[in-house]
Protein backbone atom coordinates (compact mmCIF):
# COMPACT_ATOMS: atom_id res chain seq x y z
CA UNK A 1 0.00 0.00 0.00
CA UNK A 2 1.13 3.57 -0.70
CA UNK A 3 0.81 5.45 2.54
CA UNK A 4 0.01 8.95 3.40
CA UNK A 5 1.46 10.32 6.24
CA UNK A 6 -0.52 14.04 7.82
CA UNK A 7 -0.28 16.14 10.83
CA UNK A 8 -3.12 17.78 11.09
CA UNK A 9 -2.65 19.74 14.41
CA UNK A 10 -0.05 20.84 16.45
CA UNK A 11 2.93 23.79 15.96
CA UNK A 12 5.20 24.55 13.33
CA UNK A 13 7.63 21.73 13.13
CA UNK A 14 9.21 18.88 10.62
CA UNK A 15 10.06 16.47 13.49
CA UNK A 16 6.38 14.50 12.97
CA UNK A 17 6.36 14.62 9.10
CA UNK A 18 10.27 12.99 8.63
CA UNK A 19 9.88 10.77 11.07
CA UNK A 20 6.37 9.36 8.60
CA UNK A 21 8.46 9.47 5.68
CA UNK A 22 11.37 8.06 7.59
CA UNK A 23 8.97 5.19 8.57
CA UNK A 24 8.06 4.90 5.00
CA UNK A 25 5.20 7.03 3.92
CA UNK A 26 5.00 7.83 0.12
CA UNK A 27 3.65 11.75 0.80
CA UNK A 28 4.08 13.73 3.58
CA UNK A 29 1.88 16.59 4.41
CA UNK A 30 0.74 18.95 7.53
CA UNK A 31 -1.42 21.90 8.51
CA UNK A 32 2.02 23.95 7.31
CA UNK A 33 0.52 23.17 3.64
CA UNK A 34 -2.05 24.29 4.23
CA UNK A 35 -0.61 28.16 5.09
CA UNK A 36 -1.47 27.60 8.89
CA UNK A 37 1.74 27.93 11.11
CA UNK A 38 0.36 26.59 14.27
CA UNK A 39 -3.39 24.99 15.34
CA UNK A 40 -3.66 26.37 18.83
CA UNK A 41 -6.87 27.77 18.92
CA UNK A 42 -7.56 27.38 15.22
CA UNK A 43 -10.85 26.33 14.66
CA UNK A 44 -11.52 24.80 11.82
CA UNK A 45 -9.26 21.54 12.09
CA UNK A 46 -11.86 19.69 10.23
CA UNK A 47 -11.06 21.90 7.50
CA UNK A 48 -7.58 21.46 7.26
CA UNK A 49 -7.88 17.90 7.43
CA UNK A 50 -9.70 17.69 4.59
CA UNK A 51 -7.46 20.24 2.91
CA UNK A 52 -4.60 17.57 3.28
CA UNK A 53 -6.80 14.33 2.04
CA UNK A 54 -7.49 16.51 -0.72
CA UNK A 55 -4.28 16.45 -1.86
CA UNK A 56 -3.24 12.66 -1.07
CA UNK A 57 -4.85 11.51 -4.28
CA UNK A 58 -1.90 9.05 -5.05
CA UNK A 59 -1.98 7.22 -2.03
CA UNK A 60 -4.35 4.07 -1.04
CA UNK A 61 -4.10 5.15 3.05
CA UNK A 62 -3.75 8.22 4.68
CA UNK A 63 -2.53 8.38 8.68
CA UNK A 64 -3.25 11.19 10.19
CA UNK A 65 -2.03 12.84 13.79
CA UNK A 66 -3.73 14.42 15.72
CA UNK A 67 -0.73 16.12 18.87
CA UNK A 68 -1.59 16.58 22.01
CA UNK A 69 -4.83 14.85 22.57
CA UNK A 70 -8.46 15.70 22.29
CA UNK A 71 -8.85 18.68 24.71
CA UNK A 72 -6.77 21.58 24.92
CA UNK A 73 -5.40 24.52 22.75
CA UNK A 74 -4.96 22.41 19.47
CA UNK A 75 -8.55 21.78 19.11
CA UNK A 76 -8.04 18.27 17.95
CA UNK A 77 -11.69 17.94 19.31
CA UNK A 78 -13.19 20.19 15.91
CA UNK A 79 -12.01 17.51 14.38
CA UNK A 80 -14.03 14.60 16.02
CA UNK A 81 -17.12 16.76 15.82
CA UNK A 82 -16.68 16.75 11.83
CA UNK A 83 -19.40 14.42 10.91
CA UNK A 84 -18.53 14.33 7.34
CA UNK A 85 -15.01 13.53 8.09
CA UNK A 86 -15.49 11.37 10.32
CA UNK A 87 -17.10 9.16 8.02
CA UNK A 88 -14.09 8.79 6.10
CA UNK A 89 -12.29 7.39 9.17
CA UNK A 90 -11.76 3.57 9.51
CA UNK A 91 -9.70 3.35 12.52
CA UNK A 92 -8.79 5.29 15.76
CA UNK A 93 -5.46 4.57 17.14
CA UNK A 94 -5.81 6.73 20.92
CA UNK A 95 -2.14 7.15 22.12
CA UNK A 96 -2.35 7.48 25.95
CA UNK A 97 0.35 8.58 28.16
CA UNK A 98 -1.42 6.57 31.21
CA UNK A 99 -4.28 3.83 31.78
CA UNK A 100 -6.14 7.58 33.03
CA UNK A 101 -6.01 9.14 30.14
CA UNK A 102 -6.55 6.10 27.22
CA UNK A 103 -9.67 5.63 29.56
CA UNK A 104 -10.75 9.23 29.28
CA UNK A 105 -10.10 9.29 25.89
CA UNK A 106 -12.11 6.05 25.53
CA UNK A 107 -15.38 7.95 27.40
CA UNK A 108 -14.65 11.15 25.28
CA UNK A 109 -14.73 9.84 22.06
CA UNK A 110 -17.61 7.00 22.92
CA UNK A 111 -19.52 10.17 24.04
CA UNK A 112 -19.51 11.29 20.48
CA UNK A 113 -19.92 7.99 19.11
CA UNK A 114 -16.54 7.02 17.89
CA UNK A 115 -14.84 3.90 18.82
CA UNK A 116 -11.25 3.33 19.73
CA UNK A 117 -9.81 0.82 17.36
CA UNK A 118 -6.22 0.18 19.88
CA UNK A 119 -4.33 1.78 22.25
CA UNK A 120 -0.83 2.52 21.79
CA UNK A 121 1.10 4.91 23.69
CA UNK A 122 2.99 5.22 27.22
CA UNK A 123 0.26 3.61 29.01
CA UNK A 124 0.89 -0.04 26.46
CA UNK A 125 4.68 -0.29 27.53
CA UNK A 126 4.19 -2.62 29.85
CA UNK A 127 2.37 -5.75 30.00
CA UNK A 128 0.67 -4.81 33.06
CA UNK A 129 -0.66 -1.72 30.61
CA UNK A 130 -1.46 -4.05 27.89
CA UNK A 131 -3.79 -6.11 30.13
CA UNK A 132 -5.27 -4.01 32.06
CA UNK A 133 -6.42 -1.86 28.80
CA UNK A 134 -7.96 -5.15 27.37
CA UNK A 135 -9.73 -6.68 30.10
CA UNK A 136 -10.77 -3.82 32.52
CA UNK A 137 -10.71 -1.33 29.98
CA UNK A 138 -11.98 -3.25 27.05
CA UNK A 139 -10.16 -1.75 24.21
CA UNK A 140 -7.55 -3.74 22.45
CA UNK A 141 -3.84 -2.22 22.79
CA UNK A 142 -0.23 -2.51 21.50
CA UNK A 143 2.71 -0.96 21.83
CA UNK A 144 3.97 0.15 18.87
CA UNK A 145 7.50 0.32 19.70
CA UNK A 146 7.90 -3.11 21.41
CA UNK A 147 4.82 -4.98 20.05
CA UNK A 148 4.26 -3.61 16.17
CA UNK A 149 3.65 -6.85 14.80
CA UNK A 150 0.32 -6.89 17.63
CA UNK A 151 -0.69 -3.55 16.38
CA UNK A 152 -0.38 -4.38 12.26
CA UNK A 153 -2.48 -7.45 13.15
CA UNK A 154 -5.40 -4.78 14.84
CA UNK A 155 -5.70 -2.69 12.30
CA UNK A 156 -5.33 -4.85 9.18
CA UNK A 157 -8.73 -6.06 9.38
CA UNK A 158 -9.99 -2.72 9.54
CA UNK A 159 -7.39 -0.91 7.11
CA UNK A 160 -7.83 -3.90 4.49
CA UNK A 161 -11.96 -4.11 4.67
CA UNK A 162 -11.89 -0.77 2.81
Amino acid sequence: MRVGGAKITGIACLKDTLRMKNAGATRCLSFLDCGVPSTVDTDDIAGIARSIVAQMTDVDLVVMELGDGIMGHYKVDRFFEDRALMAHIDAVVFCASDLTAAWGGKEILAQRGIPVTVVCGPATDTEAGVTYLEKTIGVPAANALTDSQKLLGLLQPVVTAT
